[in-house]
C-alpha cells in the first residue's frame, strides 16, 4: 500500500516523465547518427566504385581488352 502511494506522488511522475523524455532523446540521438553514418559510407562506397569504375575505363580505352585483363588479375591477385 505504501508503494502505491509512492507511486501516486507528484515527484515519482515527474521523475518518470523526465526519465520517458531522457530516454527518448538518446533513442532519437542515436538513431540519427546511425542514419547519417550509413548515408556517409553509402556515399562513399558509391564513390570508390565510381572511380573504380573510371578508372579501368581508362586503361580500356589506352590498352585494350588485353590490357584490361591484365590489370584486373593484378588487382585480384
Amino acid at each position: 500500500m505504501k508503494l502505491l502511494s509512492q507511486l501516486r506522488t507528484s515527484s515519482f511522475q515527474l521523475a518518470l516523465l523526465y526519465m520517458v523524455v531522457f530516454a527518448t532523446s538518446v533513442f532519437l540521438l542515436l538513431a540519427f547518427i546511425y542514419w547519417r553514418t550509413a548515408g556517409f559510407m553509402t556515399a562513399q562506397t558509391d564513390e570508390t566504385i565510381e572511380a573504380e569504375i573510371a578508372g579501368l575505363a581508362e586503361q580500356y580505352r589506352s590498352r585494350g581488352v588485353n590490357g584490361l585483363i591484365t590489370i584486373i588479375r593484378e588487382r585480384v591477385a
